[in-house]
C-alpha cells in the first residue's frame, strides 16, 4: 500500500498572526484533490481573496473554475477562469470572466487549450460598468483574430452603442477595409 501526502504551508501575517497565503503540495508540486491548493486571505478580515486549484503542478479542474478572486468587502466573486491541465479551457462558455461589485459580466474570454477561440461569435467580449453596453468585440480561431463574414474586432461608444471602429482580419492577418464586409 502506498501512503500519499500532502504538505500545506501556511504563511502568516507578522503582527496579526493570521494567515495570509496557504498552499498545497504533494510531491513538490502544488497539487490538492477536493479543494483549492493555493488560498490568499485578507489579512484584516481572514475572508479569502484568491483560490486555485491545481493537479500535478498546473492548474486544473474539471467541475467548477480554476482560480476565483473575491471582492474583500462583500465576498462576491470578482474573476473566474477555467483551465485544464494548465491551459485556459472551456467547453461550454467563457473560459475566463470579470465581474463588477454588483456581479454583472464586464470581460469574458472564450479560450480552447490555451488559445483565445468561438467558432460563433466573438471569443473577446467587454461591457462597460455602468451602461452594460457591449463596448469590445474580438473574433478568434485558434489564436488568431479571424472573421470571414465581418469585423474580427469591433468597438463601440459606451454610452450609444454606436460603432466606433472595426478591424478586419482573416487567419490573423489584417484586411484592407475596402475588401471587408461593412457593418450595420
Amino acid at each position: 500500500m502506498v501512503l500519499d501526502f500532502y504538505i500545506v504551508q501556511i504563511e502568516r501575517d507578522e503582527a496579526t498572526g493570521k494567515p495570509v497565503r496557504e498552499e498545497w503540495f504533494r510531491d513538490k508540486q502544488r497539487d490538492r484533490e477536493n479543494g483549492p491548493a493555493l488560498i490568499e486571505y485578507d489579512v484584516q478580515s481572514g475572508k479569502p481573496i484568491r483560490q486555485e486549484w491545481y493537479t500535478a503542478g498546473r492548474m486544473h479542474r474539471t467541475r467548477g473554475p480554476c482560480a476565483q478572486s473575491f471582492d474583500v468587502a462583500t465576498g462576491a466573486v470578482t474573476s473566474e477562469r477555467w483551465c485544464f491541465h494548465g491551459y485556459g479551457h472551456r467547453n461550454k462558455g467563457p473560459a475566463f470572466v470579470t465581474y463588477d461589485a454588483q456581479g454583472n459580466v464586464v470581460r469574458q474570454e472564450w479560450m480552447k487549450d490555451g488559445q483565445l477561440h468561438r467558432p460563433h461569435g466573438p471569443a473577446i467580449v467587454e461591457r462597460d460598468p455602468q451602461t452594460g453596453i457591449v463596448t469590445r468585440e474580438e473574433w478568434y480561431r485558434w489564436g488568431e483574430r479571424h472573421r470571414s463574414d465581418g469585423a474580427a474586432i469591433v468597438l463601440r461608444d459606451r454610452s450609444s452603442g454606436a460603432i466606433t471602429e472595426v478591424g478586419y482580419f482573416v487567419d490573423g492577418a489584417r484586411q484592407p477595409s475596402s475588401r471587408a464586409p461593412r457593418p450595420d
